[in-house]
């Protein structure tokens, strides 16, 4: 839900924000990259944290962080400050983005893993279902300032609930991981105490070929989302549509994405995660290709939003699922902290290009057609990859942080 008030509430306060400040599309595309560019450091900061310190306490300085960073951001007035408040929220968001790939992998066994992860995501799927309905309602009546404040109070929220609910492993409560086979509770019977992070766990990832296709998906997927969606009601709104109608029709992404969810996560649990991805990554680019095309028209516009809120929830789930598949749990954070600043760095780059285009074209229907492209190649790197070596992970893999 914290990384749903920020990463899926800002597209409906774009147009917003533009005509409060008088800017442009390409300068509040690099506002709003701030965020993407402070996230994709902190990404793999807070991954390799969380494989020497623990989820819980990465997971409470990154919320502390995000809350801080929507103060800054209710408080701004000018290009500069809102810039600083969207950074300082990306450093918190990015600690939330690593929490599912490495605490779900402690407490779900496999066959279980992408259906947890499916559920978990819902959350922020939510966000965009219940901003859709209220954002533009309440911009209409007072400045965008308030919903970055507001946000900042249910962050705080959040951050007392997992203050005294979040615990980084089920060993700690005496459990075992829900639907772990026997292997994988003897691999986890054999694991050294303690944390066995080191520099050579880092390599082992830097130098596996199954991380650079998947960061290469990941990252496309990062064009082919963010870019469209960052100008996804002002593109509505250039082709005729009213604010609050626009926002209707973004809505229906995120109950389209709400059912995807949990249908991605079991589909996952049953299919290649890899083959997964490329379909759902098919459905988003399905998805643009319908707003681009006949966006003005009501029907076409609602389906593709439905294909383009179904599509996109596939990899948020797969993402982490396919981590702990190809990697051992000690390093989950530290690879999936590598493959998301890559979705980050995509995330902060695309809008830029997009809004760039679209300023020179006079037309916003150029980040759509970028945003189809990204999938198409997105949806053809992951589903040519080599399948897992071994779905078991024996004690000396899990001591050395990789597979043999």
């Amino acid at each position: 839900m914290g990384v749903g008030l920020i990463r899926f509430v800002y597209p409906y306060v774009v147009p917003t924000m533009e005509k409060t400040l008088g800017i442009s599309h390409v300068v509040m595309a690099t506002v709003i990259s701030c965020f993407f560019w402070a996230d994709s450091v902190m990404r793999i900061v807070w991954g390799t944290l969380t494989d020497k310190l623990g989820t819980r306490a990465v997971t409470l300085c990154g919320l502390a962080l995000l809350a801080a960073g929507f103060f800054i951001m209710s408080a701004a007035t000018a290009v500069s400050g809102l810039s600083l408040g969207f950074g300082v929220a990306g450093m918190g968001a990015a600690a939330l983005f690593i929490l599912p790939a490495p605490l779900l992998s402690r407490w779900f066994g496999q066959r279980r893993r992408a259906t947890a992860i499916g559920i978990a995501t819902t959350a922020a799927t939510v966000v965009t279902i219940v901003a859709g309905f209220v954002v533009p309602v309440v911009l209409a009546n007072s400045p965008y300032n308030v919903i970055w404040r507001t946000e900042a109070i249910i962050v705080l929220g959040i951050l007392a609930v997992e203050f005294f609910f979040l615990v980084n492993s089920p060993a700690s409560k005496g459990l075992t991981p829900l639907g772990a086979t026997e292997a994988e509770l003897e691999a986890l019977r054999a694991a050294p105490k303690g944390s066995p992070w080191g520099k050579e766990s880092v390599l082992k990832v830097l130098k596996d070929k199954a991380f650079y296709q998947i960061a290469g998906s990941y990252f496309l997927f990062g064009v082919a989302y963010t870019g469209v969606l960052t100008f996804l009601s002002s593109y509505f709104q250039e082709i005729g549509w009213d604010p609050a109608a626009a926002g209707k029709i973004i809505a229906l992404t995120g109950i389209s994405g709400l059912v995807a969810s949990l249908f991605w996560g079991a589909v996952g649990d049953r299919l290649a995660k890899r083959y997964v991805f490329g379909m759902s990554m098919g459905i988003l680019g399905a998805g643009i290709l319908l707003f681009a095309i006949g966006g003005q028209v009501p029907s076409i516009a609602s389906l593709g939003a439905l294909l383009f809120g179904f599509g996109g929830s596939g990899p948020v789930v797969m993402i982490n699922a396919i981590q702990a598949d190809y990697f051992a749990k000690n390093v989950l954070g530290t690879s999936f902290g590598l493959c998301a600043a890559c979705f980050s760095i995509a995330s902060a780059v695309s809008p830029i290009i997009g809004g760039g285009i679209a300023d020179s074209t006079g037309t916003l229907q150029s980040a759509m057609f970028m945003g189809i492209i990204a999938s198409a190649i997105s949806a053809t790197i992951i589903s040519l990859m080599a399948g897992p070596r071994t779905t078991k992970m024996s004690s000396k893999q899990i001591q050395t942080g990789g597979r043999l």
